[in-house]
């Protein structure tokens, strides 16, 4: 009987110590970096053909989901973002969908749907994308109707966490 008990409780143990060890060593594998993104407000104002743009707040995430546009598919009115690194060599684009421009959409009287366009002066965006130790700057610009751009202004993004 006493042998008995004597291998259960060594076997228990045994047991106890190997699940110890694997949750150490996924410990450790949790310790290796994350993927990152970096979410930017930026306040884009309109007065006339003016424009200008700020940074309102920046942050660094543990994520790997982006949204929006990333590309370098853009219309007129629609505002580009170029990541930039310390020698403002374009390293990302993401391309913000004319958002001085809000659309309204509702049911009119006989049965069709209307719609509306209204010109805002000014708008915060939240843009996403992944983060890379490397990117130093973000360049705005302005698409026109000709297929060229504006440059509004490049801004230096803070590395916060």
């Amino acid at each position: 009987m006493r042998k008995l008990l004597f291998i259960i409780l060594f076997s228990s143990s045994l047991i106890i110590a190997k699940a110890q060890n694997q949750a150490g060593s996924s410990t450790n594998n949790a310790t290796t970096k994350a993927p990152q993104l970096v979410i930017i407000s930026l306040k884009i104002t309109a007065a006339g053909n003016q424009y200008t743009v700020a940074l309102t707040n920046n942050k660094i995430i543990n994520g790997t989901q982006t949204f929006g546009n990333t590309g370098k598919n853009w219309i007129e009115n629609d505002f580009i973002g170029f990541i930039l690194d310390a020698g403002k060599q374009t390293l990302d684009t993401i391309v913000v969908s004319q958002p001085l421009k809000v659309r309204y959409e509702y049911p009119k009287d006989d049965g069709s749907i209307g719609s509306k366009v209204v010109n805002l002066s000014e708008n915060v965006v939240l843009l996403r994308f992944k983060y890379t130790a490397t990117m130093k700057y973000l360049r705005v610009a302005k698409a026109l109707g000709n297929g060229e751009l504006m440059m509004i202004d490049t801004l230096e993004l803070n590395q916060s966490k």
